[in-house]
């Protein structure tokens, strides 16, 4: 796992460098911080970030992952997800958007029935709306679907033997969320 969270940490840092270079006439007040309640209530923090880098255009960056056992599970996870919005309204980050976005994590989750782990992506269609609370505050809803790959290597317990590890594809939805953004100056 802890492979996974350098990986992490490099996609970070990768996003982070992508979005100086493609803001830079962007001013202050076009930058939010935001995190997903359906997460936090799953007790999996998260943390993300919306750049605005054109007129109706934004480049959304998040990460998410559990630091404990969430709900007393033997679990660990570990992702990333970039978007890039394209704002239907008159402005960023207010009323309805619609975009595309790349997801990229792992998960190890133990049970009775045996330890299961896998490496996933998602290629995604993402819609949503968000609502202003206040001058700082949104209330944004989010949904996404698409292309979900998983290279999984699942070993049963109750058949003693691993199962042959490989590349599994869904369509399926790829997020849900309700986030909380606060809009810095």
């Amino acid at each position: 796992m802890k492979k996974h969270i350098m990986i992490m940490k490099r996609s970070l840092w990768i996003a982070v460098a992508l979005m100086g270079l493609c803001s830079q006439p962007v001013v202050a007040q076009h930058i939010s911080v935001k995190t997903n309640v359906l997460s936090d209530l799953g007790l999996v923090p998260n943390i993300g970030t919306e750049l605005v880098i054109g007129e109706k255009t934004s480049l959304n960056v998040e990460l998410m992952g559990t630091v404990a056992k969430p709900w007393g599970l033997d679990m660990e996870m570990a992702m990333g997800s970039l978007q890039y919005r394209y704002w239907i309204s008159k402005r960023s980050l207010t009323q309805l958007f619609v975009g595309a976005g790349l997801k990229a994590g792992a998960y190890t989750y133990n049970n009775k029935n045996g330890l299961y782990r896998a490496d996933m992506a998602a290629a995604e269609i993402v819609a949503g709306y968000a609502w202003p609370l206040s001058k700082r505050w949104n209330l944004e809803v989010q949904y996404g679907w698409g292309l979900l790959m998983r290279y999984a290597n699942d070993m049963p317990a109750a058949e003693g033997v691993t199962s042959q590890p490989g590349m599994k594809y869904d369509i399926a939805t790829t997020s849900i969320g309700v986030n909380f953004v606060y809009i810095l100056k």
